[in-house]
C-alpha cells in the first residue's frame, strides 16, 4: 500500500520527502553512494575500477573515497594525430606531453618532418644519431656539429682537424698513385708479338734482370715523387702572421 505524498510531506522535511517517494515508486533505480560519509542516492552511480564500489559523481574519483586499490587506474593509450601511431605512456606521465615528444622526435609524418627541418636544422655528426638541435653546437677541436648528448669531445671520440686532413691526404695519395701507374703504363712502348719466332729468339727479346731491376727502381722513384707532391698539395697552409703581412706589403724604393 502506498502512502499518500501529502502525508509524507507533512510528517518529514521536504528535502527528504521527494527521495523517499521516488524510492518507494522506483526502488530498483539508482543506488546509494558507497562512501560512508555520503550515502547519497544517485540515479546514475559510477562503478570504481579499483574497489568495484558504486559512488556518486562527487566521490567516484580514487582519492575522494579512499580507494583500497589506488594503483589500478585507467590506462590511456593516446594516438598521434599526424601519423596515427600509438604512443606508449608510462604511469605518472601526461598523455599530451608524450604525444608532443613523439612529434618532436619519432613522428614520420610529412608535416612533422618539415617542421623539424625548419626548427632543428643542425644534425648530429655522430653515426646512427638522428638528433637535431635548434642551435649550432660545433666542436672547437674538429669543427663538426653535434647534439647535446655528443657535444663533449669524449662523447663523440674527437679526432681533431689533423685526423681529417690525414684522411684527405691518404685519398689524394692513392689517387695520385693510380694516375701515375696509368700514365707510366701508357708511356711504355708496345712490344710486337711474333708468334712465328723461335723460342730461342723470344728469350733474347726479354729484358735482363738488371734492366728489370732498374725499371722497377725508376717506377718506385716516380711513385714516391707523386706521393710527396700530393701530400704537399693537400697540406693546409698555415695562416700568415700580421708581421709577415706588413713585411710583404712594404715596398723598398
Amino acid at each position: 500500500m502506498l502512502v499518500p505524498f501529502q502525508t509524507i510531506h507533512n510528517t518529514i522535511p521536504y528535502q527528504f520527502s521527494v527521495l523517499i517517494y521516488l524510492d518507494m515508486e522506483f526502488p530498483e533505480i539508482g543506488a546509494n553512494c558507497a562512501f560512508s560519509d555520503c550515502r547519497r542516492l544517485d540515479f546514475l552511480p559510477m562503478k570504481c575500477a579499483g574497489c568495484q564500489g558504486l559512488f556518486c559523481k562527487d566521490h567516484f574519483v580514487y582519492s575522494r573515497h579512499n580507494c583500497r586499490n589506488p594503483g589500478i587506474q585507467d590506462k590511456q593509450v593516446p594516438i598521434c594525430p599526424l601519423c596515427n601511431a600509438i604512443v606508449p605512456v608510462r604511469p605518472g606521465e601526461l598523455p599530451d606531453e608524450r604525444v608532443g615528444q613523439h612529434i618532436d622526435s619519432a613522428c614520420k609524418s610529412k608535416p612533422a618532418l618539415e617542421l623539424k627541418g625548419k626548427i632543428f636544422p643542425n644534425a648530429c655528426s655522430v653515426p646512427k644519431c638522428k638528433k637535431r638541435e635548434a642551435v649550432d653546437l660545433a666542436c672547437a677541436r674538429c669543427g663538426l656539429n653535434y647534439c647535446l648528448s655528443h657535444r663533449n669531445e669524449l662523447d663523440h671520440n674527437c679526432q681533431g682537424r689533423q685526423r681529417n686532413s690525414i684522411n684527405q691526404r691518404r685519398i689524394s695519395a692513392a689517387g695520385a698513385a693510380a694516375i701515375f701507374r696509368a700514365v707510366f703504363q701508357n708511356q711504355q712502348p708496345a712490344r710486337p708479338k711474333n708468334n712465328s719466332a723461335a723460342p730461342s729468339s723470344a728469350t733474347h727479346t726479354q729484358p735482363s734482370s738488371d734492366e728489370a731491376r732498374a725499371l722497377q727502381e725508376e717506377e718506385d722513384r716516380q711513385l714516391a715523387l707523386a706521393l710527396s707532391a700530393s701530400l704537399v698539395d693537400s697540406a693546409p697552409t698555415p695562416p700568415r702572421r700580421p708581421s709577415q703581412l706588413r713585411n710583404s706589403s712594404c715596398v723598398i724604393s
